[in-house]
């Protein structure tokens, strides 16, 4: 069974680091459900996690992959597949845009006005 038991970093970094697809956090995310640190064991979202991190170009992610596939069964090897790409369609989103703000000089009663750049 592919089950990892090495050090993994605080869950909670890689999973707000995984929101913005960085690939070595979905690596992290992938081998903290593998092992079941801070999360439930779960092999089908290790390797949604690790499937993500490999379309990244994460090569330990690749490795790690396919050595959990063998224990796992077509269904849920589908099924992690299928949540994958539920994760990469969903709206990214938005950065928050700067606010500037402006002063009118020729007007007295013109206070400062926020503007959104974007």
């Amino acid at each position: 069974m592919a089950r990892f038991e090495g050090f993994v970093p605080e869950f909670a970094d890689y999973a707000a680091a995984a929101s913005q697809t960085t690939s070595d956090a979905m690596y992290h995310l992938g081998l903290a459900y593998c092992a079941g640190k801070d999360v439930p064991f779960n092999l089908v979202t290790a390797h949604k996690w690790l499937n993500l991190a490999a379309l990244r170009g994460h090569q330990d992610a690749k490795n790690r992959r396919m050595e959990i596939s063998s224990d796992m069964s077509k269904a849920q090897i589908a099924e992690a597949q299928r949540h994958a790409r539920e994760w990469l369609s969903r709206p990214a989103a938005k950065p928050d845009l700067p606010v500037v703000l402006i002063k009118k000089q020729k007007s007295k009663k013109a206070g400062k006005i926020a503007l959104r750049i974007g």
